[in-house]
């Protein structure tokens, strides 16, 4: 049995997403989505809601990050309803160091993400850096 077909799509859209192509992304958005980051995301903590919401979370992200952001895709795990990701997100900003393992989950209806939700594994690294850069 081979991989199911949403491993490749979110490949090819995290590809895309960061070239700052984010066309692809929009593609597999609903209207309606809703994504919630875990509490240690700092300023992108807390849910958001609608496409444009979203992209403003993350417009801001890349922003914190100061465009340094990578996203390490450990295991992409996919079926008709969900995909789930587990990776390791790594920046450099202000001269500190982030690197947060990271599980994303994506909610699926009639192929399009309604709901995203982050978990972050390292919250107490994550909180310091934040609390160091913010500062």
């Amino acid at each position: 049995m081979g991989q199911h077909r949403n491993v490749g799509r979110w490949h090819d859209m995290r590809e895309a997403f960061f070239r700052g192509d984010i066309e692809p992304a929009l593609a597999l958005y609903d209207a309606d989505i809703v994504w919630t980051n875990d509490e240690a995301a700092g300023p992108m903590s807390g849910t958001h809601r609608g496409i444009d919401a979203v992209l403003t979370m993350l417009g801001s992200g890349m922003e914190a990050f100061e465009g340094t952001l990578t996203q390490e895709i450990h295991e992409t795990l996919a079926s008709d309803e969900y995909v789930v990701e587990i990776m390791t997100e790594r920046a450099t900003v202000r001269g500190q160091e982030f690197e947060n393992r990271a599980v994303y989950l994506y909610r699926l209806r009639d192929d399009k993400i309604v709901e995203v939700t982050t978990l972050d594994r390292d919250r107490a690294k994550a909180a310091t850096f934040w609390a160091a850069v913010q500062s």
